[in-house]
């Protein structure tokens, strides 16, 4: 082997400190991160990541900054979507989570034809008791979830980001994410989507306000 890149997307030394990640999430993190940073040290010939934000953020790394890279066959956007609206993420974004069922709260009343779905766990589904309006599916593998919940049709996809130091470095995945499932994306205003989505033209850009997101 003459090459061993090591590919980031997210700033895995930085989650195991940032304390607005749930805990659990930032104890899964480094023994997985820690198991086999001294092997990438001693094996890898270059670094690869996602975002200008994340090279800067480790310039010894000197590392190559790659893009996103759409896929080939993104579905066409449907008038007659279904009125569904998405929020699908990891543990990781346990305060979106909860921001969504703040947001899916106030749908209930303006709109209860829609149907709100949303990944989570036993702590999101104690926080949407009452909510009849919300679907909640579990945590899938990637090709799992790419292929079934990540590809059906939706009127709208949701990416609210709360702000932190592991999220200004993220890479804006989840415009490929509505993309997918030919859907409307609201995103939060703020990195990495400011500077990405188009406002008013591929996507809106919204305040982290759940009645500003409800209106749109």
């Amino acid at each position: 082997i003459t090459r061993v890149a090591f590919f980031a997307y997210d700033v895995l030394p930085g989650m195991r400190a940032d304390r607005s990640l749930p805990f659990a999430v930032r104890g899964k993190v480094a023994p997985h991160y820690g198991r086999y940073a001294d092997w990438l040290r001693r094996f890898s010939s270059e670094v690869w990541l996602s975002t200008p934000a994340l090279a800067a953020r480790y310039p010894q790394a000197r590392a190559t900054v790659l893009g996103p890279v759409p896929e080939a066959d993104y579905a066409a956007p449907r008038p007659d979507a279904p009125p569904r609206v998405a929020y699908h993420s990891t543990d990781v974004h346990a305060a979106e989570r909860l921001f969504v069922i703040e947001v899916a709260r106030l749908l209930a009343d303006r709109a209860p034809e829609v149907v709100v779905e949303m990944t989570g766990d036993a702590a999101t589904r104690r926080a949407c008791a009452g909510l009849p309006n919300v679907q909640i599916l579990p945590q899938a593998p990637w090709p799992a979830y790419r292929d079934g919940p990540g590809r059906r049709p939706a009127a709208v996809s949701l990416a609210p980001l709360t702000a932190s130091a592991v999220n200004a470095a993220r890479a804006p995945v989840k415009g490929l994410d509505a993309a997918r499932m030919g859907a409307a994306g609201l995103y939060a205003d703020i990195a990495p989507y400011r500077g990405f989505v188009g406002d008013g033209v591929d996507g809106l850009l919204l305040q982290m306000r759940p009645d500003a997101w409800a209106d749109a």
